[in-house]
């Protein structure tokens, strides 16, 4: 048997209805504008093997500056040595427009050619 809906339970379906279709569409979620940035590495890095007691210890500095108009976050510095691991570095995790910041890291028992040695600067808001 098949019924007809009247028109009062059609109306009282559709409020129902259009609650499910908008909620997705109305949640707590909120696209926010991101400001984009650059980060440059402006000086040499600095880097040194430091031999003692039978060990070599690779050491690198290097200084970076925020070179867009936007505060950078999430700031990762990373040396990217020939065999292809990657050895982080430490520093300031945000950086103000033109803002410059040093980054430094160290690794024990390595050896290699520094002109091969690729600094990498990258932020959460980076182009």
């Amino acid at each position: 048997m098949h019924k007809d809906l009247r028109a009062s339970q059609i109306l009282s379906i559709l409020p129902f209805a259009f609650a499910v279709v908008l909620l997705p569409l109305t949640g707590e979620t909120e696209m926010k504008s991101v400001e984009m940035t650059s980060l440059r590495v402006v000086e040499k890095p600095d880097i040194k093997m430091i031999t003692g007691k039978g060990q070599a210890t690779l050491a690198i500095s290097v200084v970076v500056r925020n070179v867009g108009d936007a505060t950078a976050e999430g700031v990762q510095i990373s040396a990217r040595l020939p065999s292809g691991d990657t050895l982080p570095l430490t520093g300031a995790s945000t950086l103000e427009r033109n803002q410059k910041a040093s980054f430094s890291g160290q690794r024990q028992k390595v050896l290699v050619n520094p002109t091969k040695i690729r600094v990498e600067a990258n932020c959460s808001n980076c182009h």
